[in-house]
């Protein structure tokens, strides 16, 4: 009879073989098909994980970064940001910032086509008619990959897909080293390193998320070692690679006992990481990121869809602007209260974060199933089983891609936040009154 280590190899195996098949043969638009090969990966997942068997440090090191470079050479299927990725480096190598304008003010120009801008990319743009809300680190990227492969759309992704391969096993080294840190069991790095989300979001479609948890994974680090400079710095690039952490600034000055050091040199950091890229279009092309991600793009936006329905019945139209200022006006008030009052209390960063970032994701407009990973990466800390639960429930979006395009479905995003809405209040019944952290965990 086969055991829980053979068992969980052979899961592996077929996990492996379920990768590669998602990665080189399935297309966004194969919906059902791929909802169906992610069940099977998500079953194997929760298998390998919580069945007992744990596997060595070293051998659960390996499986990560095996299953992680299954993708190495496969264009992204599941996403078209790459596309953008790669014209933001080539605009930059060209010697214009990548925020100067929008993709379609610099069609058919010859001296830029001689730089790889041209019309083929732009046909491959998701947003042509939108500024770039890629920040400096991730730009920093984009232009390597420019300079190293000017014409070459293979090779600018495997660049880019090497560098998010580091990134994420640097986050799966210091998931352990924390771990240890706080007396924790190791092998609950599994939670995220074999995480089917993490995996086919990050390594798989090289969303910068990846680079944003190392950096904050490393603020944690060195928060934990009372290391102030390394914290602000570690802080400064993780805000760098995706802006999301700054909603975490209000928590950290409100704790941190050295925040006038911990404030000035963050600024300092974040300001040297931006200066390339800062001038008048940057502010431009910020502020119309900022404007289309709160008053125009919706995407499975649990409590918006709500508010939206109250909106027609009181104005008779969609109201997202309104709607959409409202809830980011609210969400930063609830961050800095609860900021306040989280700092009070002897609480872990890592509980805080999740907190504070489910008030974001609640009340945000868009919700993409790679934005709820950072959730992910704080859960072997944590007690919390949401995340995981969410990590299946969002992924089931992508049946809204079809041949035809793409079209909601408000059915599924319906199921997502009733399923979600359940799991956490039982786990708020559950944990209120315990201390959140892992210790007598199975």
């Amino acid at each position: 009879m086969l055991g829980k280590k053979h068992i969980n190899y052979l899961l592996v195996a077929f996990s492996a073989l379920l990768y590669l098949y998602l990665f080189y043969f399935i297309s966004r638009n194969d919906s059902s098909l791929l909802v169906g090969v992610y069940s099977l990966l998500f079953i194997c997942y929760i298998i390998i994980t919580y069945n007992g068997y744990k596997f060595d440090i070293r051998w659960l090191f390996a499986i990560a970064l095996l299953l992680r470079i299954i993708p190495l050479f496969a264009i992204p299927a599941l996403s078209d940001d790459v596309y953008r990725f790669i014209w933001d480096g080539r605009l930059w190598a060209a010697g214009i910032n990548p925020f100067a304008g929008i993709p379609s003010d610099f069609i058919n120009n010859p001296q830029l086509v001689e730089q790889g801008i041209t019309n083929e990319l732009f046909n491959l743009l998701n947003s042509p008619t939108h500024y770039t809300i890629y920040p400096p680190v991730p730009q920093y990227i984009n232009l390597l990959a420019a300079k190293m492969f000017p014409n070459n759309i293979i090779g600018a992704i495997y660049l880019m897909r090497t560098t998010i391969i580091i990134a994420e096993m640097v986050s799966i080294y210091l998931i352990i080293v924390l771990l240890k840190r706080h007396s924790l069991k190791p092998n609950l790095v599994a939670i995220y390193a074999l995480n089917p989300l993490v995996i086919i979001e990050l390594s798989g479609n090289l969303h910068h998320e990846a680079l944003m948890i190392t950096f904050l994974l490393g603020f944690l680090v060195y928060s934990n070692r009372n290391k102030v400079t390394g914290a602000a710095i570690m802080l400064a690039l993780s805000v760098s690679s995706k802006l999301m952490p700054l909603m975490f600034l209000p928590l950290i000055l409100f704790k941190e006992k050295a925040r006038g050091k911990f404030l000035l040199i963050f600024i300092l950091s974040t300001l040297f990481l931006f200066a390339p890229l800062i001038d008048v279009s940057f502010f431009i092309g910020m502020k119309d990121s900022l404007t289309l991600y709160y008053q125009k793009f919706e995407f499975n936006a649990g409590l918006y869809y709500l508010l939206r329905e109250v909106g027609y019945w009181i104005y008779g139209y969609n109201a997202i602007a309104l709607i959409g200022k409202l809830l980011l006006g609210v969400s930063t008030i609830v961050i800095i209260l609860l900021s306040l009052r989280l700092s009070k209390r002897d609480i872990d960063y890592s509980v805080s974060f999740t907190i504070l970032y489910l008030v974001f994701t609640i009340g945000s407009l868009i919700l993409h199933p790679w934005y709820i990973i950072l959730f992910i990466a704080m859960t072997p800390f944590t007690k919390l089983k949401f995340p995981v639960v969410w990590s299946y429930l969002i992924f089931l979006t992508y049946l809204g891609y079809s041949q035809d395009g793409f079209s909601e479905n408000y059915f599924v995003v319906g199921l997502e936040f009733l399923i979600l809405i359940a799991v956490i209040a039982y786990e708020w019944l559950s944990y209120a009154r315990s201390s959140l952290n892992l210790k007598d965990a199975p």
